[in-house]
């Protein structure tokens, strides 16, 4: 509809033009200085004013350009032709092959007795391939059944709408997953993956299978490829890496709720064997951070001295489970989870040239309100700040993690936004 009101003023403007202009005999235009372009085809279109009807008139066509007619492209006609009060036309130019680079143009050949409106001729470039596919992520962890998406950009990574609908090539890469496509996991209504008209997005889901990953089986690596019709961007794969259904409940943002090692806990356990209690991190009832699933990401939002360890936006890798004993003296399996983007000295001062550090993950539900909960356990550092002494005293593990013991690791519980 938007097309047609468009197409209804130009033509509107066009005849105030000629009758400004041309008032001694018909005029004969192409009715937009370029035609309108579609995914494969073009469309050219001629207008005549002003005479009110004519019983024929043939309105030849000269082709030009680098594009070679019947090889680059083909054309629906040869020439434009009015008939009775029908005064205008259009000649369809198919596009063979995509993204050529080459041009077409049409030239009219205005008949004796007519005059040249305002657009004689017109020219365009044979369309580039429909644009470039990308996932929305490189990367993401899954423990669920979950729907990602598929966009469709320009050169420029703007998002492209397709007029049709139009599938696209999507697959397993067998080479590079460990998980098995059936035994694993699940690709769920994808029989044929397709971008529908008006939208530059397209959905695919997959469904893990079974209780969890089986050992070295959670990789399943996925490709978007390039055809006549599409390219490929920067995202052309997707890793998902397959965790255990009760980790699903991991992904999104937890805001803390109880600092469990605050400075007077540590001057408990540690007395006068060490220093710089005042600069163990303290309770702040902003500190947050989010686990994101899709991105494969742990993004930290810390106000609190817990800012000198979470540095940045990390990288994130599930590791085992590991039994640890709780400031209760209980003992309970923590996931481990590494992150690429710390500080293990825990100073504002000093930067530990190895960014690479763990953390333990205890999840759990209260049992009245079924809210989400979460004990964090950092467990792997050699802080330099608060009681450096612990380090010189050969206190800390030879490996990682280095802070597993319960007098070193610091703990917080945080609830699920």
């Amino acid at each position: 509809m938007k097309r047609i009101i468009s197409a209804l003023i130009i033509s509107l403007t066009f005849l105030a033009s000629c009758s400004n202009d041309i008032s001694l005999m018909p005029g004969i235009s192409f009715l937009t200085p370029d035609p309108e372009v579609f995914e494969e085809t073009a469309i050219f279109r001629v207008i005549g004013q002003p005479f009110s009807s004519i019983d024929s008139l043939t309105i030849p066509v000269v082709f030009g350009g680098t594009g070679e007619k019947g090889v680059d492209y083909d054309a629906s006609a040869d020439h434009f032709t009015f008939k009775g009060d029908n005064l205008t036309d259009s000649i369809v130019i198919s596009t063979r092959e995509l993204g050529t680079g080459k041009t077409v143009s049409l030239s009219l050949q205005i008949p004796e007795g007519f005059a040249a409106g305002k657009y004689v001729s017109s020219e365009f470039q044979l369309q580039d391939k429909y644009g470039y596919l990308n996932f929305e992520s490189a990367r993401a962890f899954i423990a669920d059944t979950t729907s990602y998406v598929i966009s469709l950009t320009d050169s420029t990574g703007r998002t492209k709408a397709l007029s049709k609908e139009a599938a696209i090539n999507f697959s397993v890469n067998l080479e590079k997953s460990t998980a098995v496509e059936g035994v694993d996991f699940m690709l769920l209504d994808t029989v044929a993956i397709s971008f529908i008209p008006g939208s530059a997005y397209t959905e695919f889901r997959i469904a893990p299978m079974g209780s969890g990953p089986r050992e070295g089986k959670n990789k399943i690596v996925l490709n978007v490829s390039a055809d006549d019709r599409f390219n490929t961007g920067e995202v052309a794969e997707m890793e998902l890496n397959i965790l255990r259904p009760e980790l699903k409940a991991l992904d999104g943002k937890w805001r803390i709720d109880t600092l469990m090692t605050d400075s007077l806990h540590f001057e408990k356990i540690w007395s006068s064997q060490c220093t710089g209690y005042s600069l163990v991190p303290e309770f702040s009832a902003a500190d947050m951070f989010e686990i994101s699933f899709l991105e494969g990401a742990f993004i930290p939002s810390f106000p609190s001295g817990f800012k000198y360890y979470f540095t940045g936006r990390s990288n994130v890798e599930f590791g085992q489970e590991l039994e640890i004993t709780d400031l209760e003296g209980k003992t309970k399996n923590v996931q481990l989870m590494s992150l690429d983007k710390t500080n293990r000295y825990f100073s504002e001062l000093e930067t530990s040239t190895d960014s690479l550090s763990f953390i333990g993950i205890y999840l759990y539900q209260l049992e009245e309100t079924q809210q989400d909960m979460m004990e964090l356990y950092i467990l792997d550092h050699t802080s330099k700040s608060f009681m450096p002494e612990l380090e010189s005293n050969g206190t800390y593990a030879a490996e990682k993690p280095v802070a597993t013991d319960p007098k070193l690791y610091l703990s917080a519980t945080f609830l699920k936004n």
